[in-house]
């Protein structure tokens, strides 16, 4: 290990490789009564008092290990570089000869970080501290391009709010988090909880945890990623910040599936990387799926139009064929299989999801035929009685007022208005059997296999479309 240079008589100091030392980190506070802890790699919290944590609170013994850390990331075409060398590469590399060089500059109540990468061939420097009269702290941010070309890059700032008590740690903390309230304004995200509460009791909070950012023309960012679920996505193990699913480099490059196969044996962490090259691959050939699933559609449609299968179970078997039709497309493209594999593959797939709509398709049809109420009698009853307030058509149409109207032939009717009719004759039915009983006799008129249908001029409501021929 590299030993501390001094700089000068005030105690300013320099030290080579400072995430070497694993319980090193320096305070910075105001005079106004902010406190914080700050790592070499920017790790620590940030606090007025026991009750005001901006950070999450840390001890000296999981000050290095803690995720929840500040970060910076740096987007290239090639990859992400996180200028705190905190990524899940830049961790795997440190303390071999592929590390990155970091140096530590640091005084009273303030550091400096460089780092320099040379695979991304990018520098930056992170200067830390606290204004001695303001209640915030300062990351100034600077990156430097030291290739002899030019790079594209996209720096994304990456700072989780905990904004509650150190007692909610251990204490009510999910449902403290639910207490949460997050707006985001022209420079950054602001967080303020609708109350804060513990042992002690339930207190109004009125409180405003915020990160603000600006480039150093005073250029406020382009986005946020409000929440921290947005940006590391749920494929993240852990639910660490290391590999943050939203910043994943973009590929320009069809994926090799035999070099992606072994990238993701060799690098286990990224287990969204096939995801990711899915979605690329999916949006490459969006207009050619969309159009192939739009004939398939339309060909099942004409095949089935007086169909044996329920209408919901026939569009869920489809949608379940169909998408996985397209994974495997993108499988043979990306060579992780054969043509053949993937026929035998989708073949037993198919199978097994016939077998399984076919044993539902039974429970329903026996479920429908032990009912004892002939809900289309009942229906017919109605009607012939005059029970159902009727609009003379659909521009007359009033939902606080009618039942339905007739269209095309059919007792239309909404919903919910149909059950209050019903169960005022019969309390006990069920509403959703008596669908599936109309159904089963052919009463109902589908459109697109949906049970009801949409009218127009009525604001866009739906009915259920009665035959009229099955109340005569």
């Amino acid at each position: 290990m590299e030993t501390i240079h001094f700089l000068d008589d005030s105690g300013a100091f320099t030290l080579q490789n400072p995430e070497a030392y694993s319980c090193l980190y320096f305070p910075l506070a105001s005079e106004a009564g902010l406190k914080s802890a700050v790592t070499p790699n920017l790790g620590g919290d940030c606090k007025l008092d026991q009750e005001t944590f901006l950070l999450e609170p840390v001890s000296s013994e999981n000050l290095h290990a803690n995720r929840g850390t500040r970060n910076f990331w740096c987007v290239m075409e090639h990859g992400c570089w996180s200028v705190t060398g905190v990524s899940a590469e830049q961790e795997a590399l440190r303390f071999t000869a592929e590390q990155d060089e970091s140096r530590l500059t640091a005084g009273l109540m303030w550091q400096t970080v460089q780092r320099d990468s040379g695979r991304y061939a990018l520098r930056s420097e992170i200067t830390a501290f606290v204004p001695a009269q303001e209640n915030v702290e300062i990351l100034y941010i600077r990156i430097t391009n030291t290739d002899t070309a030019p790079q594209s890059i996209t720096g994304i700032a990456a700072v989780p709010i905990y904004g509650r008590s150190a007692d909610n740690l251990r204490d009510h903390r999910n449902v403290t988090s639910m207490l949460h309230r997050i707006r985001t304004t022209e420079h950054g995200v602001l967080v303020k909880p609708t109350m804060s509460f513990d042992e002690k009791g339930h207190r109004e909070n009125r409180r405003t945890y915020y990160v603000l950012g600006a480039s150093g023309s005073g250029t406020a960012p382009k986005a946020f990623y409000p929440t921290v679920e947005l940006l590391i996505g749920e494929y993240t193990i852990g639910k660490a910040s290391t590999i943050p699913r939203a910043l994943v480099v973009n590929i320009t490059e069809p994926p090799n599936g035999a070099v992606l196969d072994e990238y993701q044996r060799n690098r286990p962490l990224l287990v969204s990387t096939f995801y990711y090259y899915f979605i690329r691959w999916y949006v490459d050939h969006f207009n050619e799926i969309r159009d192939s699933i739009d004939a398939k559609l339309t060909q099942l449609r004409r095949a089935t139009a007086s169909p044996t299968t329920h209408g919901r179970l026939r569009d869920t078997q489809f949608y379940l064929e169909i998408s996985y039709m397209v994974l495997l497309e993108f499988c043979k493209e990306s060579r992780f299989c054969s043509e053949e594999d993937a026929k035998d593959t989708y073949q037993s797939f198919s199978t097994q999801l016939r077998t399984l709509v076919q044993a539902q398709e039974t429970r329903f049809k026996e479920s429908i035929e032990v009912k004892t109420i002939d809900y289309l009698d009942l229906i017919r009853d109605l009607y012939k009685q005059g029970a159902f307030h009727l609009a003379k058509d659909a521009e007359n149409f009033k939902p606080e007022k009618h039942d339905g109207l007739i269209y095309y032939d059919c007792l239309c009717l909404r919903g919910k208005r149909l059950e209050k009719k019903l169960r005022s004759f019969t309390p006990s039915l069920s509403f959703v059997d008596c669908i599936s009983y109309l159904l089963s006799k052919g009463a109902l008129k589908l459109v697109e296999s949906k049970n009801t249908v949409q009218i127009n001029g009525t604001g866009g409501k739906r009915f259920y479309a009665i035959k009229l021929s099955k109340l005569r």
